[in-house]
């Protein structure tokens, strides 16, 4: 009986070390590919994919120092590239990104390349007056809740910013986490940002549940065996 107890309470510690494993999704490493315009790849067994409404690109490399902006802060992420952009190597006004994946999955960290802090300095808007602000990276969730992230880096820097500490977020298989910018917003009269990274957790699918209750059964049937054979 207790060998029995203990091995599902292995079950249990098993599937909840599963459910707070959280896998980070690095848009900074060499390895990526774009076919037919989009990126797909599989993290914590859960399928997903990168689109935009234009052109994707992931060709430039990170041009900031590997010594402060993106390796220390991060978490592990390769900064091999700034990350994704669409067309050039950030993601402009009137442009964007967006995620889906094929399983449910709970999102807990977004990380952001070339997002600055322009508020040191003047810069014209479209009707020539002088403003300072940050460049700010704006996530819609599929219930159209909407996240702001603020550039916190100076130029001469990654531009490295992140969104993390909160709860994590359930994404259903299929609705669509994207990525914009704001028109008025940025550094250098242009608010752009490259999309660096995610953190996922997966939730585990019901037939992880349909296992437990299978093993509570047994259990069950194990000890009503024992009872009749005392």
């Amino acid at each position: 009986m207790k060998k029995a107890f203990l091995t599902i309470s292995g079950f249990i510690l098993l599937t909840a070390s599963n459910i707070s494993t959280a896998a980070l999704i690095d848009f900074t490493t060499s390895g990526l590919s774009v076919v037919d315009n989009k990126i797909t790849g599989t993290t914590d067994g859960v399928g997903y994919t990168v689109s935009t409404n234009g052109t994707l690109n992931i060709n430039e490399g990170y041009d900031g120092s590997q010594n402060n902006g993106c390796t220390p802060q991060a978490p592990s992420l390769a900064c091999n590239i700034d990350g994704i952009g669409v067309g050039n190597d950030e993601l402009n006004n009137n442009e964007i990104v967006t995620l889906t994946f094929t399983e449910d999955v709970l999102l807990s960290g977004f990380y952001f390349l070339d997002l600055y802090d322009g508020s040191s300095r003047a810069v014209k808007n479209t009707d020539g007056k002088e403003f300072y602000t940050q460049e700010e990276a704006t996530v819609t969730l599929p219930d159209l809740t909407t996240l702001t992230i603020l550039g916190t880096e100076t130029g001469g820097q990654g531009g490295f910013a992140e969104l993390t500490g909160f709860s994590p977020i359930t994404i259903l298989a299929g609705q669509a986490v994207t990525f914009t910018a704001d028109v008025f917003k940025g550094d250098d009269g242009n608010n752009d940002y490259a999309l660096a990274g995610i953190t996922v957790n997966a939730i585990p699918l019901p037939g992880a549940v349909w296992l437990f209750g299978s093993a509570l059964v047994g259990f069950a049937g194990f000890n009503r065996f024992r009872k009749k054979s005392a």
